[in-house]
């Protein structure tokens, strides 16, 4: 406790130019300050550990408006997926543009966000459609006014509705949005829905954080994401057996005119800072949410796309984000007849 009061606290405070982020914890009657039930699960595989609704009202209530500054900014966002989408040989340079979206090959992004792998594929040839859970980013993405890129507000596993009856040659979930899917019986189902709709050889591209495997402890649990002077972003992390719920944690800074910083949400008061001699100080509002994220093991994904017929062409790590990209492979590759429902939340893959 007296190392607690006499170090760092977990405070935020403000300089000139940005917001820092300082973290501590103590312990109280020698149990930890944060605790951690574990969460039992009968069915690991089929039990909906993520409940739509809440992922959906976390993004609505609280993440969505804020959610290209969170990330980076779009700019450098485009930039990383343009990048990897050449590097993988599924936009070329020069890019051949064809004007009639009839003619241009489909790719389908899900969970495509405010559009930061939607954009480059539109731009690089494609005909795009993207599908998310959330209006707001969906309306995002419509306002940037990209030839031949649509974006529709449904679940992820009813793309096809979309597709006009094309056969995309391309698939891709990225941005971590496959943890959000409600159970693993559901990114089974999606692999399955997705390998049934891909043109032959068509591709599927993933990224997602592994959580699986181990889990933080202590103030590691609490994580900055994103600060600039009006803003402050961190999350904390709760581990259970199945998921992770995530605790997103927003201040912004009202001006003593009264604005505050853009896309601020349903709040909770928090302290005003004192007044400095140069006159009345802003005060700094939190906003809060929360919602789960499956637990996927990366070695139990890689097993369920090649149980589904998948051949991985691609697997990487960076900045703790896997990337995996996967093709449809014809049934003589041999891959058909593997079991199916391997995939696991308990960060061992078997």
């Amino acid at each position: 406790v007296k190392a607690h009061y006499e170090g760092t606290s977990f405070r935020q405070h403000c300089t000139s130019t940005c917001l820092v982020f300082v973290k501590n914890a103590c312990e109280i009657n020698a149990a930890p300050f944060f605790l951690t039930q574990p969460h039992a699960s009968p069915d690991a595989m089929t039990q909906e550990v993520v409940r739509p609704s809440a992922v959906k009202a976390h993004y609505e209530g609280l993440l969505a408006a804020h959610y290209t500054w969170v990330c980076g900014g779009r700019e450098a966002n485009e930039a990383i997926a343009t990048s990897f989408f050449k590097d993988h040989g599924i936009i070329t340079t020069p890019q051949k543009k064809e004007d009639d979206s009839a003619t241009r090959p489909l790719a389908v992004d899900l969970g495509c966000g405010s559009g930061f792998q939607s954009v480059p594929l539109a731009r690089a040839g494609y005909r795009v459609v993207g599908v998310d859970s959330s209006p707001t980013l969906v309306r995002e993405v419509l306002a940037l006014g990209v030839d031949h890129l649509e974006a529709v507000v449904d679940d992820l596993l009813a793309f096809e509705a979309y597709c006009d009856g094309a056969a995309p040659h391309l698939v891709v979930c990225m941005g971590d949005t496959l943890p959000s899917l409600p159970s693993l019986a559901d990114v089974a189902e999606l692999f399955g829905i997705t390998y049934h709709a891909l043109a032959p050889h068509g591709r599927l591209c993933l990224s997602f954080r592994e959580l699986g495997r181990g889990a933080l402890v202590g103030t590691d649990r609490f994580i900055p994401v994103q600060s600039d002077a009006d803003r402050l972003f961190t999350c904390f992390l709760e581990y259970f057996d199945d998921y992770v719920q995530v605790h997103d944690l927003l201040y912004t800074r009202t001006t003593p005119s009264g604005a505050s910083s853009p896309g601020a949400s349903s709040s909770a008061d928090a302290p005003a800072a004192a007044d400095s001699p140069a006159g009345p100080a802003a005060s700094w509002t939190l906003h809060k949410s929360s919602y789960p994220k499956l637990r996927l093991a990366v070695d139990a994904v890689l097993q369920q796309l090649q149980a589904t017929g998948f051949r991985i062409d691609h697997k990487s790590t960076h900045k703790g984000m896997t990337y995996v990209v996967a093709r449809k492979a014809p049934p003589e590759s041999g891959l058909f007849g593997c079991a199916t429902g391997v995939l696991e939340c308990t960060g061992v893959a078997t």
